[in-house]
């Protein structure tokens, strides 16, 4: 099953990023869950080295910047990816998500795995996020 964020009452996209669909002399935005139905997705346990750009292009299509933290939440679930919730802290802009994706890859003999920050602002909307590969 695709892990997507699905944005409920939405009829079209005119993002920049929006699919659009030929239909003879005019184009017509496609619905988000058209498009997203025509993206080729990668599920979490898919992710390689060798995918990994498109992987966060993904994440960062499906939790754009303003993204609710229920939705955010949501998201990582329907994806099975566990994660840690650190709520805000002012000694440290630590109100954020964090999830790991194990074993992605192998670089000489170390094992690689993907980190992924998701930052919230104080309205607990997505602000950035970050990804790091870790080799073990």
């Amino acid at each position: 099953m695709a892990c997507m964020l699905v944005l409920l009452g939405v009829a079209s996209v005119s993002a920049p990023h929006a699919s659009f669909a030929d239909n003879g002399n005019s184009t017509k935005p496609l619905s988000v869950s058209e498009a997203a139905m025509n993206e080729k997705r990668i599920s979490p346990s898919e992710v390689t080295l060798d995918n990994l750009e498109e992987y966060e292009a993904q994440v960062r299509r499906d939790l754009p910047i303003g993204t609710p933290k229920e939705d955010v939440e949501a998201y990582l679930t329907r994806c099975g990816l566990p994660y840690d919730s650190i709520g805000p802290n002012p000694l440290y802009d630590a109100n954020s998500f964090q999830t790991t994706i194990e074993n992605i890859g192998i670089r000489v003999i170390f094992q690689a795995s993907l980190f992924i920050r998701i930052r919230l602002d104080q309205q607990d909307k997505v602000k950035e996020i970050l990804f790091r590969v870790d080799y073990l």
